[in-house]
């Protein structure tokens, strides 16, 4: 009885043909291993670059409607005309690519939020340390019913004072507005933070319900609270 070994049609993986096609076999599948953990490298790089990109928060370039229809965004351009020393950027809303306003500004996006009906946007928009950092566009036009104001601190602090008198213009230090969310499609909710200087582990907040008619946007309702920071540092 012949043995596998003595059977002179079969050779050993090293010999002849049939090791010839062995060692090309192992080649192959060689190079499908090494390809496979190229891509599978690259793919885990690219996630821990994406995941490190919202760990460290790295604004939005470009935020659009939930159809996708609408966008804003801000160019790292200047408006024609614009201060150059406070305006060296472009807010930009556009409909399907089609430019519909464009507003002389800085700093970046934070978020928008766009009302259920498909009319507005609440866009807020950091452009310092401390600021009013909220538009709204109405988006049939683009047209700005609001644009920031840093010329209301004063207000928001006599707002604050009437309740809270030991807080002054004089202990203010820095104050953001910001858009929270629709409360229906035509009432918005709006904060303003305020941080003062004999404040050490509290700040105010001031939050407005907006009401929008038209073109003209009015405050419903307002309450002024203290909140405690002390957890957060």
């Amino acid at each position: 009885m012949n043995r596998i070994g003595s059977n002179p049609d079969l050779c050993e993986p090293s010999q002849g043909k049939c090791g010839d096609h062995v060692l090309r076999l192992r080649t192959v599948l060689f190079r499908r291993l090494i390809r496979r953990s190229v891509l599978s490298f690259m793919f885990n790089v690219a996630l821990i670059s994406m995941s490190v990109a919202v760990a460290i928060g790295q604004p939005p370039r470009e935020i659009f409607s939930p159809d996708g229809a609408y966008s804003v965004q801000i160019l790292q351009t200047a408006l024609a005309g614009s201060d150059p020393y406070n305006s060296f950027y472009t807010l930009e809303v556009s409909r399907r690519g089609t430019v519909l306003s464009k507003y002389a500004t800085e700093g970046y996006l934070l978020e928008a939020f766009w009302s259920a009906d498909g009319k507005f946007v609440a866009v807020n928009n950091r452009r310092g340390s401390s600021g009013d950092y909220l538009w709204i566009f109405r988006l049939r036009d683009g047209k700005a019913l609001r644009v920031p104001n840093d010329n209301e601190v004063s207000s928001f602090v006599n707002h604050v004072q009437a309740k809270f008198h030991d807080l002054s213009n004089d202990t203010f230090n820095r104050r953001y507005t910001v858009a929270c969310d629709w409360e229906t499609s035509k009432l918005l909710r709006v904060r303003t933070t305020l941080q003062f200087f004999n404040l050490d582990d509290a700040e105010i907040h001031v939050d407005r319900l907006c009401s929008i008619e038209g073109e003209n946007i009015s405050v419903i309702r307002e309450v002024i609270t203290k909140v405690s920071t002390a957890e957060n540092k």
